[in-house]
């Protein structure tokens, strides 16, 4: 039988307490290919993770979070091994963090949303009055792939754009996707506004202010 309570009190463990510190050193030796030296990299930002996840899935209950952020591990530890030698700062380590538990969060909530389960942007007058004029011009009713055609789009464009687009899909605040970035929210919301004129003047039947 599931302890609820308790799940709740581990999960508010792994958001507590301060995050890891940058370490150098641990970044030449994991491009150097020190397995160790990755595991010691990522179990410094497993906060971060735990912290994404609870971020960008605001309502979910615990045990999905909690499934979600172990995952987010396996697809991080497994993915840093491929880019490592792209990673050359910390600033470019948590960019490329950030965009690889976004996409495990995002696979999760496609899902849901082919089980018949409402995406939570419903509320979202930008994202609705966007999906109106695409849906019209492409005479298209099926949002999972309108979600995909606009992400990829926007993921072209800049990587960022797309963790924009992805945000608001998932109901997140700017302020978290700011303070998750190292990014000054007013800069964001300045490129939050640039992507919408973007994709309307792309997608739809043009910007309208």
């Amino acid at each position: 039988m599931r302890n609820i309570e308790n799940e709740a009190i581990n999960w508010k463990t792994r958001l507590e307490g301060p995050e890891g510190i940058w370490d150098e050193t641990f970044l030449t030796k994991a491009q150097a290919g020190d397995s160790n030296a990755i595991e010691k990299l990522l179990h410094r930002y497993q906060r971060r993770i735990a912290r994404i996840v609870d971020s960008r899935l605001r309502g979910v209950e615990v045990d999905d979070k909690e499934d979600l952020f172990q995952e987010a591990l396996v697809s991080v530890f497994e993915g840093i091994h491929e880019h490592i030698q792209e990673v050359d700062s910390e600033h470019a380590f948590l960019q490329w963090l950030v965009m690889e538990v976004t996409q495990v969060l995002a696979d999760w909530l496609e899902n849901k949303a082919r089980q018949g389960r409402a995406l939570q942007w419903s509320d979202n007058v930008d994202l609705r009055s966007l999906f109106v004029e695409v849906s019209n011009r492409f005479e298209a009713s099926d949002h999972t792939e309108m979600i995909e055609m606009l992400l990829n789009a926007a993921g072209q464009r800049s990587q960022v754009y797309r963790l924009i687009l992805q945000n608001e899909l998932d109901g997140g605040a700017s302020r978290d996707l700011a303070i998750t970035l190292g990014m000054d929210e007013n800069v964001l919301r300045h490129k939050r506004r640039r992507l919408f004129e973007w994709l309307r003047s792309e997608f739809g039947h043009g910007f309208r202010d």
